[in-house]
């Protein structure tokens, strides 16, 4: 009887939100809490699968929700996590002190609607190494939003954000060829860098291209190492037709394409930073999707403005196919290229293929081809495999040793609890060879190339478009998540992550995304994981939540998560790669010291609910 008064309850509340308001075509952040439930229900198929293209718009989020409140399977628990994820979408004429914001709109003589919202959030964030070396990373941003609707079929959000930052870097230590001539070892022009107070590899940039520190506001500086000011600006413009079955967007964000969750995916992944792009996704029919974009990517600032981005004047193409088997079975696949600015229609054109048309532009860009597959049993289980390939040739001989072939790879499972409220296991392998994402400096007719080669990297403002480990690297993880209660939330995750290093004497070229391939001797260049010179190895414990105190009446949300990290090395006779696979050992000196750290981190948000 209690799931069938939240049943009505739920419609009660879907036709409150869809007759006295507006539509909204503009996207919910990846962050979102909808993003897991949406993607728990398709796994236990209480919803059809949606595009693999996100984010995805408010519509198509609470078209989602309303599918799954149709369930029966869903316990009193669940109903009470959707209607609470389906609230935070409503909006009431005048000042909502609860969300920080206000709201108006006016209906036009063809029943259309123009609509505002203007809003606030707060988000203080600290992480901190408890154990040597000390240290503590923070920033706290106070943003500002205004959004709304054009009639029937537009809609627009901008949002901007002041930050105060601080996240100190840890240099790695340094290693000379010859104490008498200083030179670093290869190309390693510039320190190495990590950081210490967060989890490794799970810092991603909140600021734009540049920071200000106080009394230096006059100066474009790359890194907050010291108490620093930033700023980021994210922006859209977007549009439904056909019954929400063509959606285009026009706009700066950050982005995530695949089926295996928000944060698993190769070639486009939410932890990249936003770049400006036009988009689009059209579903003829349930079964089948096509999603384009086109953009342009940032450059990362290390001395000067102009200086630094010379070399970094590209755009961003990707087209995707989607089809689907009902809730049993998904394919999609597509291509990406990074190509130096100029006016190429080609790439512009969402429904040429990448793959056939740099031939016929020459051969001047990068071009990566990427597919994901997977089946599931509902309600129990979803297997899935996904590739990306960089680069290959597929007569090279030993294949599996060149490091020409450039392809990263993933398989993965998770498993639906059913005694837990929208609860799930998952394991996954990942598995990035060398030099993938990177790519030489390249040859541009349009461009005085002469001394300003074009850097083709699949990076945006210095970090990867895709998964977030660096090339040569490779994962295990294993995470239990769950959302139990509505704006409660909690998740165990342990990781164990194996990666070349990028300094010292033993380190592995092909590690780092600066590193250039040499086209003059491609069958010269061998890789031997874990067996070609030093290796860092993570294991990596966590523990972490969300708890939303607004069902106390209070507009804040309190996050946070406590890790162990244990970091270890592997070396090998000699430091470099051998066919003869001579074996490893776990090594600890002064290039490479073994450490444990402790990482404690909490975050505050003020206005938790706004959507922004």
């Amino acid at each position: 009887m209690k799931k069938i008064k939240l049943l009505f309850l739920g419609f009660f509340l879907f036709c409150i939100l869809n007759s006295g308001f507006s539509q909204s075509f503009t996207s919910v952040p990846l962050n979102n809490e909808v993003y897991y439930i949406i993607d728990n229900a398709v796994l236990r198929g209480l919803c059809k699968t949606p595009p693999s293209a996100k984010p995805w718009s408010e519509t198509t989020v609470k078209e989602l929700l309303n599918d799954i409140l149709t369930s029966s399977k869903l316990s009193s628990a669940e109903y009470e996590v959707i209607y609470d994820a389906l609230a935070q979408f409503e909006r009431n004429p005048g000042f909502d002190w609860k969300k920080g914001a206000f709201y108006t709109e006016k209906t036009l003589k063809d029943a259309s609607k123009l609509s505002i919202e203007i809003g606030a959030t707060w988000d203080s964030f600290a992480s901190f190494n408890l154990l040597s070396p000390f240290a503590v990373g923070n920033y706290n941003i106070l943003g500002g939003y205004i959004s709304g609707d054009l009639g029937k079929s537009l809609s627009y959000n901008f949002t901007g954000r002041g930050e105060i930052l601080y996240i100190p870097l840890e240099e790695y230590p340094q290693y000379w060829n010859d104490d008498s001539n200083p030179t670093p070892t290869g190309d390693l022009s510039d320190s190495s860098y990590y950081l210490p107070e967060f989890s490794p590899y799970s810092f991603s940039k909140v600021w734009e291209a540049s920071i200000f520190k106080p009394g230096e506001l006059h100066n474009y500086q790359s890194w907050p190492n010291t108490l620093s000011f930033g700023y980021e600006v994210i922006s859209e413009i977007d549009a439904s037709f056909v019954e929400n079955r063509v959606q285009l967007r026009f706009g700066r964000m950050r982005r995530d394409w695949g089926s295996n969750g928000v944060g698993n995916n190769l070639f486009m992944n939410s932890t990249a930073r936003p770049y400006i792009g036009i988009e689009g996704t059209a579903i003829p029919a349930d079964w089948i999707s096509f999603s384009f974009i086109t953009g342009v990517l940032e450059y990362y600032k290390v001395t000067s403005l102009k200086g630094d981005a010379w070399n970094f004047q590209n755009a961003f193409s990707v087209a995707m196919l989607e089809l689907n088997y009902k809730n049993y079975f998904h394919i999609d696949g597509g291509s990406t290229t990074v190509w130096p600015k100029r006016f190429e229609l080609g790439y512009l054109f969402p429904i040429n293929s990448n793959f056939l048309y740099q031939n016929n532009v020459g051969d001047f860009d990068n071009l990566g081809i990427f597919f994901n597959i997977s089946g599931q049993y509902p309600g129990i289980i979803k297997v899935w495999a996904s590739g990306f390939i960089d680069e290959m040739s597929l007569t090279s001989s030993p294949f599996f040793h060149l490091d020409r072939n450039m392809y990263a790879y993933q398989f993965g499972t998770k498993v639906n609890l059913p005694w837990i409220p929208f609860a799930t296991v998952s394991l996954r392998y990942t598995k990035i060879e060398p030099y993938c994402y990177t790519h030489p400096t390249t040859d541009t007719p349009w461009y005085d190339t002469a001394d300003h080669d074009m850097q083709e990297a699949y990076l945006n403002h210095g970090e990867n478009l895709g998964y977030y480990l660096p090339p040569n690297s490779d994962e295990i993880c294993l995470r239990v998540e769950s959302m139990f209660k509505p704006g409660v939330s909690a998740y165990f995750q342990y990781q164990m992550i194996r990666h070349g290093t990028e300094y010292g004497p033993g380190r592995v070229f092909g590690s780092a995304f600066t590193d250039m391939l040499d086209y003059g001797n491609l069958d010269g260049q061998h890789k031997y994981f874990l067996h070609d010179g030093t290796y860092e190895w993570n294991h990596i414990i966590k523990l972490g939540g969300r708890y939303n105190l607004k069902s106390l009446g209070v507009p804040m949300a309190v996050y946070g998560e406590l890790g162990l990290v244990f970091v270890r090395y592997s070396g090998i006779e000699g430091g470099g790669a051998s066919e003869s696979k001579e074996s490893y050992n776990f090594i600890s000196n002064e290039y490479y010291e073994s450490q444990n750290r402790l990482i404690a981190s909490i975050g505050i948000k003020i206005y938790p609910n706004t959507g922004r």
